[in-house]
């Protein structure tokens, strides 16, 4: 703005000839996003104001039109977002959705996951020293893959809609021991062992896990590089484990050997309200390369989490005998978080190629070993109760596209 429009703007103003409008601020330190009124207000002409101080025409319309430019500063030569935009209190840029480019962001990205961090519980101990012989800890879980699908809805050069969905599976892990002579450590039964007459002589634990769920976020960018969303989030972590072993009695109790199978399941639904930031680090105007943080954090509802358990029985030459199932469900409040990092290369236009890592973080939620010690097999009926103070941690790379249109 010139100082001759600069000084008309103040002579309208003490007037009141104009009223102030809403004040839109734009970019987000975006480079795709562009967004404004071309023209600028210098004087009302109901108000007597001379001629060469009316209103410039607004019918040209909004930024990312041939009849408009953009309104840009550098802050350190480096980051580029959008001045301050005053839109008219009244017209069409007073619509539901104000002119923007782009208007939506699609993204799609793989998801490889690791699960990490898992919890130390003992299954087995060697029933000649009492040492671990097999913790849960072990099954060190393969990567999983999923997919997440992002779209967001620009409504103007300030707010934004956002959706996500994501689900992944299977987080397969498993251990186990070479032969030997083993005692079980209280696994839904009262610990047997050597001195139960039965000695375990190999034993394994398979695990897996799934993830999925979905958000929408509402988006404010600001002249910072800082753009808050608020929403809300469903979560669902399902988990399973399953521990066999194979047996043999003393050769005074007269049994046939034979092998268990313990099965246990669990599941948290959560929903909740989230809050975080996409954070832009770097965003030079001449470089194609773009890099921002991601950060989320809420309280959630954990409704009706639950575990289930069953095991088997089975000497060799005998039916096979069921033990249990034994249940129990709880409603829980629980944390999810989330932190990421992402780098955008521009191939054209309306195309970037994405990279990134991704970590999520479950707190309060039931896991399938927490739940051993809280379920017995062998009480009539069979008794269990739910332990939801446990945690999940997932991290990995994630790679996908992003259209702009």
């Amino acid at each position: 703005m010139n100082v001759r429009n600069l000084s008309a703007l103040l002579v309208g103003l003490a007037l009141g000839g104009m009223t102030p409008s809403q004040l839109v601020v734009g970019g987000g330190f975006d480079e795709h996003l562009q967004g404004s009124v071309s023209g600028e207000f210098v004087g009302d002409q109901a108000s007597g104001m001379p001629e060469e101080l009316a209103p410039v025409d607004q019918s040209a319309g909004i930024l990312g039109e041939a009849s408009a430019a953009p309104i840009a500063f550098e802050s350190g030569g480096d980051l580029v977002g959008m001045m301050p935009i005053a839109a008219p209190s009244s017209g069409p840029e007073k619509a539901l959705f104000l002119p923007v480019q782009p208007r939506w962001q699609a993204q799609v990205d793989a998801l490889m996951l690791w699960q990490g961090n898992i919890p130390s519980r003992v299954l087995y101990t060697d029933a000649a020293t009492g040492a671990s012989a097999l913790d849960v800890n072990q099954a060190q879980t393969e990567m999983a893959a999923g997919v997440r699908y992002g779209l967001i809805l620009n409504l103007d050069p300030v707010y934004a809609i956002e959706g996500n969905y994501m689900n992944v599976s299977s987080f397969a892990g498993t251990a186990s021991t070479p032969d030997g002579v083993y005692a079980q450590n209280n696994l839904a039964a009262p610990s047997l062992g050597p001195a139960d007459g039965i000695l375990f002589t190999s034993a394994n634990v398979t695990t897996s896990g799934t993830i999925s769920g979905a958000e929408l976020n509402w988006r404010r960018r600001t002249c910072s590089p800082v753009t808050w969303l608020a929403g809300f989030r469903w979560i669902e972590w399902n988990q399973g484990m399953v521990v066999q072993d194979r047996f043999r009695f003393d050769p005074g109790l007269d049994q046939p050997p034979g092998t268990s199978n313990l099965d246990v399941a669990t599941g948290n639904s959560l929903y909740g309200g989230q809050i975080g930031m996409d954070l832009c680090l770097w965003n030079r105007r001449t470089s194609a390369i773009q890099v921002n943080g991601v950060g989320k954090a809420g309280v959630f509802y954990n409704h009706a989490s639950y575990q289930r358990t069953v095991g088997a029985f089975m000497q060799d030459g005998y039916p096979s005998q069921q033990l249990g199932p034994a249940a129990a469900t709880a409603d829980q409040t629980s944390f999810v978080g989330e932190l990421g990092v992402n780098a955008s290369l521009r191939i054209t236009d309306w195309l970037s190629w994405r990279v990134g890592y991704s970590l999520f973080w479950l707190s309060c939620v039931s896991t399938p070993a927490d739940q051993l010690s809280v379920t017995n097999l062998l009480d009539s009926p069979p008794t269990a109760l739910i332990n939801t103070n446990g945690s999940v941690l997932l991290g990995g790379v994630t790679t996908g596209l992003e259209a702009r249109w």
